[in-house]
């Protein structure tokens, strides 16, 4: 198929040619017939068969191959003045539900076809284009509405990519570049959060032609962070991250958006407001990226502030934006982070303020596999400190971080025993060997990770710390064995502190 539809690419198809696979996916798409038992009564299973989806993503690869032919209709076509190809296959992705088909797969495809198709030849049909793409974004066709394999979100995330690709052939200042603005902005309405997603990725583009004023815009998505409705809040963050990413990081300073960002989380008497604000710092930095960086010491003080929220939701809210901010972030901001994050863990300091930076230390479970392992040897003697706190809640904090650090370990063996680790972690007997005795009993077959070996240090630093020769013993003996099942680099930030206890 593909050698096919390489070798065909340079020429100019036939019309009948692309009727004739958009048929047979129609075919494919199609609900299931019925079928009936010996005494006419519907047979239940062929109501709901298994979804058949390779033929259909067969035949989108194939069209997404085909596609940059769509333009040239046969000399045949041309002298009848029929449609053109590329004409009768918009139109077909768009009536027939294809750009919202539910296999991932097939609606790629079909995305991919029209991108293609859109980029080449887009350009002779932009206003048409535009206004048959507000047309379905407001609605899918009556015959796609009806199938059970078409979801009408689906659809509307690929006609914001669609919308992206044909705004690729507009220039600075053109009339349509502000309609193409405000179909975007609309569909951030939309609750998939998808193509919310698509619309943050999908407005640079268009922003960076856009020569008007963006301060009525940005002013209402700041509003729309305050709105009762959770998926308006996340539209509006997405869409002031895709705003800024568009204009340059300037953007945040020239239209005083982290001003204002600032001031919603610290409107107590709305808990919105706050939520919006922490969402808007987490849509930042999932659509800037490292570019967001400069922001970082900004914001974590106010998330410190936010883990003690007194609203379910707003919490919730701080942990996932504090692991999206620590996914993103280098080696060099992690070394400009942990101080301060370390230093709101001293003793005369607040519970509540140790909770929130024991809360973000156990984010730091999410940061790249490199900055983790270099951040881990810092972490870890925090978090097993705080573990013997006075206060309830920062022990149960110090345990929570522990267990996140745990979700993200990849060496099997450890995580079949982590559960023990983390109970003998928080067990304040000193002569407790329950970690020791699990560590020594299992066959390591695989090389243990850095956040594995971060849960096995504590436990063998307090077994070189004991009195008791037994307890020692099991400790030195698996610092013994570390050299064989653990990478040189991981251990290595370890050694010279163990060494010291041995």
């Amino acid at each position: 198929m593909q050698a096919w539809a390489s070798a065909t690419e340079p020429l100019a198809l036939s019309r009948d040619v692309v009727d004739h696979l958009c048929a047979l996916y129609s075919h494919e798409i199609a609900d299931p017939v019925p079928q009936y038992d010996p005494f006419g009564l519907v047979i239940k299973e062929s109501l709901t068969p298994k979804d058949v989806w390779q033929a259909r993503f067969g035949l989108s690869k194939l069209l997404a191959k085909l596609s940059p032919a769509f333009m040239a209709p046969s000399p045949t076509e041309a002298a009848a003045g029929d449609t053109s190809v590329f004409d009768a296959f918009m139109t077909y992705a768009l009536e027939s539900g294809a750009l919202g088909d539910t296999c991932t797969e097939s609606r790629d495809g079909f995305v991919t076809a029209c991108t293609t198709a859109l980029k080449q030849y887009g350009g002779h049909h932009t206003d048409a284009l535009f206004s048959i793409f507000e047309q379905y974004s407001n609605g899918p066709s009556p015959a796609a509405a009806k199938l059970k394999r078409f979801h009408a979100d689906f659809q509307r995330e690929a006609l914001v990519i669609l919308s992206g690709a044909l705004a690729a052939h507009l220039s600075a200042g053109d009339p349509l570049v502000e309609r193409v603005l405000q179909q975007l902005l609309a569909s951030l309405d939309t609750p998939a959060v998808s193509v919310q997603m698509t619309v943050a990725e999908t407005l640079p583009g268009v922003i960076s032609r856009f020569t008007g004023s963006l301060e009525a815009v940005v002013m209402k998505l700041l509003r729309d962070l305050g709105n009762a409705r959770a998926p308006t809040r996340r539209g509006a963050a997405f869409g002031l991250a895709g705003i800024v990413k568009g204009r340059g990081l300037g953007a945040l300073k020239e239209l005083q958006i982290m001003v204002h960002l600032q001031a919603k989380v610290g409107q107590r008497s709305s808990a919105t407001q706050r939520e919006g604000a922490i969402v808007a710092f987490q849509s930042l930095s999932l659509v800037l990226g490292r570019l967001f960086e400069p922001y970082v010491a900004q914001v974590l003080p106010l998330l410190l502030q936010t883990f003690g929220d007194t609203d379910v939701n707003v919490r919730h809210a701080t942990q996932e934006c504090c692991k999206t901010i620590m996914s993103k972030l280098s080696a060099y901001c992690v070394k400009l982070v942990l101080p301060s994050l370390l230093h709101s863990l001293a003793p005369d300091q607040n519970w509540r303020t140790k909770t929130g930076s024991i809360e973000a230390l156990g984010a730091m479970a999410y940061l790249a596999p490199k900055q983790l392992a270099m951040s881990l040897p810092i972490i870890v003697p925090a978090l097993t400190e705080a573990l013997t706190d006075s206060h309830t809640d920062v022990q149960n904090a110090a345990l929570a971080a522990f267990g996140q650090i745990g979700h993200v370990i990849k060496n099997p063996e450890i995580q079949a025993i982590s559960a023990r680790l983390l109970t003998s972690l928080t067990t304040m007997a000193g002569d407790d060997t329950t970690g020791l005795d699990a560590i020594l009993a299992t066959s390591f077959v695989h090389y243990v990770d850095a956040p594995s070996l971060a849960l096995i240090v504590p436990l063998i630093e307090r077994g070189l710390r004991s009195r008791q020769g037994d307890i020692k013993r099991k400790a030195a003996q698996i610092v013994g064995n570390l050299a064989l099942i653990v990478e040189k680099r991981d251990l290595s930030v370890y050694l010279e502190h163990l060494l010291r206890l041995l």
